[in-house]
């Protein structure tokens, strides 16, 4: 695994490792003792460290880069169908519906239902839980590979 070649503060990881959890600013806030602004804050700044469109991008990345440790595995054998599994996979990258459905060729309500049926299954609230379930699940882990081009590409 590589590791971060960002600097988050250790509060950032905190609010990152809670959002992970499906939790709001609000629920955050409550729990740490801050306003739900600050916590709306370092979750910004996270962001724009990275360039990340969204909260579930911020923890895709997080997890790639190992500023936030893998949950552990869950469930083996988890199904999902081939259009659900690219539309979360283009979701984590911070793809908005509509970009999805163009690079899908598919309508944006069907990636809404797609996401939306992979949601209830995950039993995620929330598109970063949905992230953070499928990292549990191992879902958008990459596949290994032991080609000598990949490492090299991995290390620039």
């Amino acid at each position: 695994m590589k590791r971060q070649t960002v600097a988050f503060t250790p509060r950032e990881i905190e609010a990152m490792a809670l959002l992970a959890e499906g939790r709001s600013a609000k629920e955050i806030a409550a729990a740490v003792g801050r306003s739900a602004e600050t916590i709306r804050s370092r979750t910004e700044r996270a962001r724009h460290k990275i360039g990340a469109p969204t909260v579930a991008c911020l923890l895709d990345y997080a997890y790639r880069k190992g500023v936030l440790p893998l949950p552990e595995p869950e469930q083996q054998g988890f199904k999902t169908s081939p259009a659900e599994l690219a539309a979360l996979r283009l979701a984590a990258q911070g793809r908005s519906n509509t970009q999805i459905a163009m690079e899908l060729l598919t309508s944006r309500q069907n990636v809404v239902a797609d996401l939306r049926k992979l949601g209830d299954r995950l039993g995620a609230k929330n598109l970063p839980q949905m992230v953070s379930r499928a990292w549990a699940l191992r879902l958008l882990q990459e596949p290994e590979t032991t080609t000598a081009s990949a490492q090299k590409e991995e290390d620039q």
